[in-house]
This record gives structure tokens, C-alpha cells and sequence, in this order.
């Protein structure tokens, strides 16, 4: 029937059809590996931001349906797109690849007979530390404004992550950054890796940490604070001043015997982060 003579009932109930028939065929192409692929490519060959944003979309709505092949492409996808020059589209990207770590071992899948061995694929904890290794240490030959963009978002992803996954499982997905804290490869470390994870620190959750473990993240920042740089000194007493809410009183007297002898160097930012610091831990400004 020609639309110009449907009534209002009529062009609702074909504008549902439509709408019906559409998702069918997206379904289509996401379910089929070529199919699912060649989008995919598309995608990455888009250059209009609004259509990178339709295609965020897209995939946001649907990647449930995706079995872990498919998601471990999308992630890849993902993953490049935290180099795109606009700012909110890697923040997306971020956002849903944190979205679909979360869910990975969830989504709609055909039951099998009894006599199938079980799928041996990769699990969500273990693509998610896949995925930290490829945000902290990415390849070489990128720029180090590309670097910095990645490392950027990895608060955002972990902030996804925890949001959309289950809540016994955060204990889990927290303790997989504790390696990185690790004193034996500090040295190694790019300032900008350490700046990112201690960055990163200030979004957790750090009541999930135990008091060992909080200790770690606490001798991490104090190397960090006896560096030369400005931004991983500011942002080590940042970090200081999280732990201080959640430390016993054996870290909580190391903080205070580390801050009464911090040297501010007159600087206004690290007098006043020291001052929160100390008002944090109920001392007297005035004394230091």
C-alpha cells in the first residue's frame, strides 16, 4: 500500500516493520564472521566522525550478540580508535571496550549437545590483562602523542569495566594492574607509563585492595614523588592523598613520615597538595 494513503495506524505499524526488518539484516552481517569483517573495515576506513559515532552505536547495542572471536576483533577495532585525534570518540571507545570486557563471558548462545567438549577460548580476566599490557606498554613505533592518548583512556575503560561487571568479580579485574606496581621493573618504566598508571589509580576502587597490596600501590607513588618531574611528583601526592582514606595505621604513619619530609620547593601546586595531604592526615599546615 502506497504510504501517501496509510492511515496514522497504517505508517505506525509499517514504520515497526521497518524498523523489525532493519534489525534483522544488521543482525545478519554481525552473525556472519565475512560479513561481520567486512564491517569491520568500514568501519575503520570511515573518516567522517559522525559516522565513527554511528558505527560506537551500532556496536554498543549489539555486540552482546557477538560470539568471542567477534568481540576480540571488536576490542582490536576499539583499541585504535583511542588514537583517533577527536577526543570524544576515544573516550567512546574507551568506554565500550570496558563495556564489553565486562560481558565478554556473557551473551546468547545455542545450547549444545552433551557429547560437545566445552569452549576452551579466552576468558574475560584474561583478555582483559591482554588488554592493560597493550594500553601500558604500546608498540614502539607509535608517536608519543599516540602513546599518551591510549594511556589516557585506560581510567575510562577500567571505570566501564567495574561499572557493567559483576560485583564479585572487580576483586579479580582490580588485581590484575599489581604487576605493574611492582618495584622490580620500575627503572624500565617511560614516564609517561608511570604517569598513566598513577593516574589510573585515582578512578579505582581501592577498597578492594588489601593492606599489602595498598602498601605496593604506596612505595609505587613514593618512588614516583623523588623523580625530577613536575606532573609525577603532583601526581604521586595525588595518589598519597586517595591511599590516606584507606590505609591502617602502619601505611598511615609511613605517609606521614614521608610527607613531613616531602620538600615542596616552594612550588604553589605541591604546597598545595602537601597541605591536603597534611590536612588529610590531621596535622598542622602551619608546622610544615
Amino acid at each position: 500500500k502506497d504510504i501517501a494513503l496509510m492511515n496514522s495506524e497504517e505508517l505506525i505499524e509499517n514504520y515497526k516493520l521497518l524498523g523489525i526488518s532493519h534489525n534483522i539484516e544488521l543482525m545478519h552481517r554481525l552473525g556472519t564472521e565475512r560479513m561481520f569483517g567486512n564491517t569491520l573495515e568500514a568501519a575503520r576506513s570511515e573518516k567522517k566522525w559522525n559516522n565513527i559515532r554511528a558505527y560506537l552505536n551500532i556496536f554498543d547495542e549489539y555486540f552482546t550478540y557477538l560470539n568471542g572471536s567477534q568481540k576480540i576483533h571488536l576490542l582490536h577495532f576499539l583499541y585504535e580508535l583511542l588514537m583517533h585525534r577527536e577526543g570524544d570518540i576515544r573516550r567512546s571507545a574507551a568506554e565500550l571496550a570496558g563495556n564489553i570486557v565486562a560481558r565478554f563471558d556473557q551473551g546468547y548462545h545455542k545450547e549444545l549437545p552433551q557429547d560437545v567438549p566445552p569452549d576452551n577460548g579466552p576468558r574475560a580476566l584474561d583478555v582483559w590483562k591482554q588488554y592493560i599490557d597493550m594500553v601500558i606498554n604500546p608498540d614502539h613505533k607509535l608517536t608519543a602523542q599516540h602513546k599518551s592518548w591510549i594511556g589516557y583512556t585506560l581510567k575510562l575503560t577500567a571505570s566501564s569495566l567495574l561499572e557493567h561487571c559483576k560485583p564479585e568479580e572487580q576483586a579479580d579485574y582490580m588485581r590484575a594492574f599489581l604487576p605493574y606496581f611492582s618495584a622490580d621493573d620500575y627503572e624500565q618504566k617511560e614516564r609517561l607509563t608511570v604517569f598513566v598508571l598513577l593516574d589510573t589509580i585515582e578512578d579505582l576502587p581501592l577498597t578492594l585492595y588489601t593492606a599489602e597490596e595498598l602498601g605496593l600501590l604506596y612505595r609505587f607513588a613514593v618512588r614516583a614523588a623523588g623523580c625530577d618531574s613536575f606532573e609525577l611528583k603532583a601526581a604521586a601526592l595525588r595518589v598519597l592523598h586517595c591511599l590516606t582514606g584507606m590505609a591502617g595505621p602502619p601505611l598511615l604513619a609511613e605517609i606521614r613520615g614521608f610527607v613531613e619530609q616531602f620538600d615542596d620547593q616552594g612550588n604553589t601546586s605541591f604546597v598545595f597538595l602537601k597541605g591536603r595531604l597534611l590536612t588529610a592526615l590531621k596535622l598542622d599546615c602551619c608546622r610544615q
